[in-house]
């Protein structure tokens, strides 16, 4: 049976505003040799479907430092420290898109990368959502409200236009809910 690597030993390498690089030295459960390991520590993260009462996905498109394109997606952000992630996801859906929601329903969840990230994305459902104000994005963040019908999103997936892994993941978890 398997059993957990047990950590002898855990340094910090980068410490930015989004993450922390660690380096672990960690000890094999079965040989015992000792071996160093890198992973990036974030925070938990959301993402949000939001649904109108006529069918519309309310979507942001934005620009992504590490693809360096424009990415078409769901609201979502980091969940910050003591926040639950339906108070995020909520939080989330009106910075970006200034829409609120009766009903924030949670659909699942997934790690991003569990090979070298702590990550964990929390996905929710939005139904009802109405515009009561403004956006107010982030500093770092040029968004666009973009509204798609719930019936184009499986083409906009196959066609590419929507490639965000998570989106794709709330999608599916979506659809199964």
């Amino acid at each position: 049976m398997l059993k957990p690597w047990q950590e002898i030993g855990s340094k910090e390498l980068v410490s930015t505003p989004a993450f922390t690089l660690r380096e672990h030295q960690r000890v094999h459960p079965t040989s015992g040799r000792s071996m160093r390991f890198y992973v990036v520590d974030t925070a938990p993260w959301v993402n949000i479907i939001p649904i109108t009462t006529e069918g519309e996905v309310v979507m942001v498109r934005q620009y992504r430092q590490g693809t360096r394109a424009l990415s078409l997606e769901c609201p979502g952000g980091i969940v910050l420290p003591a926040e639950e992630p339906v108070n995020a996801a909520r939080r989330e859906l009106l910075e970006e898109t200034g829409f609120e929601a009766d009903i924030v329903e949670p659909i699942g969840e997934v790690y991003t990368s569990p090979a070298i990230l702590d990550h964990v994305t929390h996905f929710f459902v939005a139904r009802g959502v109405r515009r009561v104000r403004d956006p107010n994005p982030d500093a770092g963040e040029d968004i666009e409200i973009v509204t798609h019908s719930l019936d184009e999103i499986d083409g906009l997936i196959r066609s590419g236009d929507i490639a965000h892994s998570q989106v794709i993941c709330a999608f599916h978890f979506f659809r199964r809910a």
